[in-house]
């Protein structure tokens, strides 16, 4: 459905903050193209929930949407996936997770 046009967009404006103006609206995008296996998007989704773009921070969504994203391989998610287990934001903190997470990236 969002298939590789989606992607290059995602890709483009990636690390880009999003205008307040936009944020529900953004947020129900990102929602749904995460939901459909998009990995930019559940990066970018996890991101939201992670400072609180969402409303107030939500670190046990944010940790699922890093952890789908790292699955996918997103090495940027893999690093966030860690700290949050070797922080405990969103999950039991976890010192061997987080090693074993991060071995993962090299």
């Amino acid at each position: 459905m969002f298939g590789h046009y989606f992607q290059k967009i995602l890709n483009h404006f990636f690390s880009l903050p999003l205008p307040f103006s936009i944020l529900p609206q953004a947020l129900n995008n990102f929602k749904d193209a995460a939901e459909n296996g998009v990995v930019l998007a559940q990066y970018k989704l996890a991101e939201m929930y992670f400072i609180g773009e969402t409303g107030s921070q939500d670190y046990e969504n944010a940790f699922k949407w890093f952890k789908k994203a790292a699955e996918q391989g997103l090495v940027e998610a893999q690093y966030n996936t860690a700290v949050c287990y070797a922080d405990g934001l969103g999950i039991k903190k976890s010192s061997a997770e987080a090693s074993e997470t991060l071995a993962q990236i090299v």
